[in-house]
């Protein structure tokens, strides 16, 4: 069992397969995969190719046996029924994956049948508690949803999720919900189109999108909501204060002892003396959505969303105040008389203007893709950054830019009013003359 697929194949199937067991299978997204329907393995390998399903066979009949069979100890005699009906191995020339149906939980990768067994034992009685288990579960049904049936009542927990956070969100604005309102809204009504495959009609149910929409749909939802329960501590002593530390708008606290390390000091220094302290103001944004620096902190796909959208509206408006200033330097420089101090002035302010603009731009084209990302996505960009107080000040270059473009403008507009007449004075002194 399992493994039989990977003896030398004698019998030739009158389909591409060399295996007539093998059955292909098209997933809702386009992709196709691959399952066996006397052995219980699923494997994205081509086994139509005869040279990729050779060396997928070649890969598991050089494994050991033991760590592919059931084991005789009595303390998993019950599970034993369950592993030879519903449970199914995922493959690939690489990693194999145990699922069970029967507790709706799947295996790490590579994860040996005793260390999964002994997993799934500690979980008895309470699985849906097990929500590493079951995130990968649902994720192997959201990935290979055809010819698979959905565990009895997932259906209704999603249902009732979403209607939680619907609610949540409305009640509280702040909410930690899995889903925004109306992301909670636009799954709600999706969940209540898909029709149940009790009331379709037989022809229906044999085609892929009638029979594999739903298990799609539904472990995809339920996937999010395990992997966030995940991330807020869900059903641990914890979760309160986590749920209270997530709620809260803003949680940097610059008076924390941990702001008064060198490099911070250096970096508030910097930003009120040179930068208008802006800097500080985006890092204390940075900080607001970035919470892994307190225990049990995260992520959140709201605050990450909300945050990118700030910034987003705050490099439009610079760019709009910096093509303002561009034209007024332009007219400033071009008044007859202006003396050269003044001149020189200008430019530069007209240098940062411009430079205030290629900034915004280019962030502007770095950071729109994301604006409705995951939170997966914003703990990738903060991991890759590093340096919070460093990408406080990249992402703040186009304000400074432009602060500083109409400090100089201003500086420039004072120096001509004392001295820019000078010049024409002593010009027509000496034409006089």
């Amino acid at each position: 069992m399992f493994l039989e697929f990977a003896k030398p194949t004698v019998e030739k199937s009158s389909a591409a397969s060399p295996d007539k067991h093998w059955k292909r299978h098209i997933h809702p997204g386009g992709w196709i995969y691959y399952g066996h329907r006397r052995d219980r393995v699923v494997t994205t390998v081509n086994t139509y190719d005869p040279v990729e399903y050779q060396k997928l066979q070649s890969r598991y009949r050089d494994v050991d046996p033991k760590s592919f069979t059931f084991p005789d100890d009595d303390e998993y005699r019950k599970y034993q029924s369950d592993f030879n009906r519903t449970w199914e191995l995922l493959i690939d020339h690489d990693n194999y994956q145990w699922i069970d149906h029967k507790h709706a939980v799947a295996g790490r990768f590579n994860q040996n049948l005793s260390d999964f067994l002994n997993a799934v034992k500690a979980y008895e009685g309470r699985f849906e508690l097990a929500f590493e288990m079951r995130e990968r579960y649902w994720r192997f049904l959201q990935n290979h949803p055809c010819d698979h049936q959905l565990p009895p009542g997932s259906r209704r927990h999603i249902y009732d999720v979403l209607m939680w956070c619907k609610a949540d969100q409305t009640l509280f604005s702040t909410s930690t919900s899995s889903f925004t309102t109306d992301q909670a809204k636009d799954l709600l009504d999706i969940s209540r189109e898909l029709s149940d495959p009790e009331t379709r009609l037989a022809e229906e149910n044999g085609i892929y999108y009638a029979s594999s929409l739903e298990v799609w749909f539904t472990a995809a939802v339920a996937a999010t909501i395990a992997a966030d329960r995940i991330a807020l501590g869900y059903a641990t002593p914890q979760a309160r204060s986590l749920r209270n530390l997530e709620k809260r708008s803003e949680v940097a606290d610059f008076s924390h002892p941990h702001f008064r390390a060198t490099p911070y000091i250096i970096f508030f220094a910097i930003s009120f003396a040179l930068f208008f302290s802006i800097p500080t103001s985006c890092l204390r944004q940075i900080i607001d959505v970035d919470r892994r620096r307190f225990e049990g902190g995260g992520i959140n796909e709201t605050r990450w969303r909300r945050f990118l959208q700030s910034q987003l509206k705050g490099w439009s408006d610079s760019n709009l105040l910096a093509t303002v200033m561009i034209a007024a330097t332009v007219a400033f420089i071009a008044v007859p008389g202006i003396d050269n101090a003044s001149r020189s002035i200008t430019l530069l302010s007209a240098l940062l203007s411009i430079g205030s603009v290629l900034m915004g731009q280019y962030h502007i084209r770095i950071h729109e893709p994301r604006s409705s990302s995951t939170a997966q996505t914003g703990l990738d960009y903060l991991q890759n950054v590093g340096s919070s107080p460093i990408l406080a000040i990249f992402l703040s270059l186009p304000l400074i830019f432009i602060s500083w473009a109409f400090v100089l403008f201003v500086v420039a507009f004072i120096v001509y009013a004392v001295r820019g007449n000078d010049a024409a004075g002593t010009l027509a002194l000496l034409m006089a003359a």
